[in-house]
């Protein structure tokens, strides 16, 4: 009988403390650590898990004994079997809603006593039970007063969302506004661009048939005036003819009187003089016209597209070709001569050679006229010519003139102070005026090569280019199509500037050479 009644005893004592000391609730798949304490499989892998984050030791949450490796958690299936037994039992006292634990009923899980004080280390509540045996040294306080301190907190913490909220609303009601006005913003800039766009092309569109009826009107003038001064001609030439045929008839006649008689009516055709010039006075009109359209060109053609590129790329736009070109081409400078230029410009590089009737006196060519070296000791003595540049016009033209096609070819320059560009065969030869250099003049255009810096130069107007260092320059004239490039010459090709206009004669590669500097045409393949 005594047997049978501890037994009873000590199950209604294990059943009546089936609590998790964690969550304070029935077991959920209840585990034994090594101290012997029980715990659900949940609540202490939670528990070891943050404290593995705060960089502790595995330790129970009971006793406090801590372990080296945390433990290998299984199963207590005694343990189990009892809380299943216990919530059976519960549901069958209480058919409605589930059975109310110790810690619902406010007391403590362990020692059945009341929840009276809170443990600041442990962060949970507990009986004087446990303050004896578990948490003599923490600092506790009573449950009623850490209740105040939490609500006192939750109504600061409350009040700080209450104004993170105000405050995010009118963030809210602020963007939705910038977003309006945004969108109204871009609406009108793009309205005014297509608006701005479509008044530039239509300008562009009328001057463009303005001008080309303007020619027209002066070609059929000129036109006509010539075509009548050949009709003259002509005429003339039918009177000649004419005449000779009399003349020699009559020498033919073997009668002498027949002769004198009929000499006396054979007079000299009278000849008007006749110009054999056709000029179309274009130049005060068109040449003012040509002008601003290389200017727009420029604006539209390289600094609009520098303007419209994407931010990482910010590169002036040119031709696939030229893109091309200045992407994939590789070059050596110490190499040969041979240009590295591959077949993007293989079939327009051309063979130039300078013509030494232009040279003026101070510069030497040799290398079978592909060398021109400034050397202001030791005159050389050339016989004049009138295509021979003079004063301090320190200049050299190439023998070949350049029309109504694509161009391109590369110089060597020894060190700067030099001048290199194209110029039409009416720039002046015998001024010692500086506005007949290369490009200071609107019959040339040139890039000037000074010490650390280049500029582009045309009509007498600079444009500094910055600071540029090359040695080996190219330039692709694009005749048909009004351009004239040059390029830097190093691990690849780098646009350096673009002239835009209207060639109206032969082009002539040109050079102003400074003293002591020489300048090489390459071979090319």
């Amino acid at each position: 009988m005594l047997c049978a009644y501890l037994v009873r005893k000590v199950l209604f004592t294990t059943m009546d403390n089936l609590d998790c000391a964690i969550c304070l609730d029935l077991y959920k798949t209840p585990v034994t650590i090594p101290c012997g304490h029980n715990f659900c499989m949940n609540c202490i892998s939670e528990h070891w898990d943050k404290a593995i984050k705060e960089e502790k030791e595995s330790a129970c949450p009971q006793c406090r004994l801590s372990f080296p490796s945390r433990p290998e958690l299984k199963k207590n299936i005694d343990l189990s079997d009892l809380v299943d037994k216990k919530r059976k039992e519960d549901s069958v006292k209480s058919p409605g809603p589930p059975s109310i634990s110790r810690v619902a009923a406010g007391l403590c899980s362990r020692h059945g006593r009341a929840l009276e004080l809170y443990c600041k280390v442990d962060k949970m509540c507990i009986c004087c039970a446990c303050v004896i045996k578990e948490c003599s040294t923490h600092k506790k306080v009573l449950v009623e007063d850490e209740r105040k301190d939490r609500e006192t907190k939750l109504i600061k913490k409350s009040k700080k969302v209450d104004l993170q909220i105000e405050l995010t609303e009118k963030n809210i009601a602020k963007m939705k506004e910038n977003i309006d006005t945004a969108k109204e913003l871009s609406e009108r800039t793009e309205e005014w661009l297509s608006n701005k766009f479509c008044q530039l092309l239509q300008n562009v569109k009328q001057c463009h048939e303005a001008m080309a009826q303007y020619v027209e009107q002066e070609k059929g003038r000129e036109l006509s005036r010539a075509e009548k001064n050949l009709h003259q001609l002509e005429q003339s030439a039918e009177t000649l003819r004419k005449h000779r045929e009399q003349t020699e008839a009559l020498l033919k006649k073997q009668d002498d009187v027949q002769f004198l008689q009929e000499s006396q009516f054979i007079d000299e055709p009278p000849l008007k003089e006749v110009p054999l010039t056709v000029v179309l006075d274009l130049d005060t009109k068109v040449t003012a016209v040509t002008d601003l359209v290389s200017k727009i060109s420029k604006l539209v053609l390289e600094d609009l597209q520098k303007v419209t590129s994407p931010a990482d790329k910010q590169e002036v736009q040119v031709s696939p070709k030229e893109k091309r070109c200045t992407e994939d081409i590789s070059v050596n400078p110490a190499v040969s001569t041979k240009t590295p230029i591959g077949e993007c410009y293989q079939a327009q590089y051309c063979t130039l050679s300078f013509d030494p009737h232009t040279a003026h006196k101070y510069i030497r060519l040799s290398c079978d006229n592909r060398k021109a070296e400034h050397s202001s000791t030791g005159i050389q003595k050339v016989p004049a010519h009138k295509a021979r540049f003079e004063g301090c016009c320190w200049q050299v033209l190439c023998a070949e003139g350049l029309k109504g096609g694509q161009y391109y070819w590369e110089v060597n320059v020894s060190h700067p102070w030099v001048y290199l560009g194209v110029a039409y065969s009416s720039i002046k030869r015998k001024e010692s005026d500086k506005r007949w250099y290369l490009g200071m003049n609107k019959e040339s255009w040139s890039l000037q090569l000074n010490k650390g810096c280049c500029f582009a130069l045309h009509g007498g107007k600079e444009e500094r280019l910055g600071e540029h260092d090359y040695k080996r320059i190219g330039h692709f004239l694009d005749y048909p199509a009004g351009t004239l490039t040059f390029y830097g010459v190093g691990s690849k090709l780098n646009h350096l500037h673009t002239f835009h206009t209207a060639f109206s004669q032969p082009l002539y590669p040109a050079f102003w050479i400074g003293e002591g500097v020489s300048v090489t045409l390459i071979t090319p393949f």
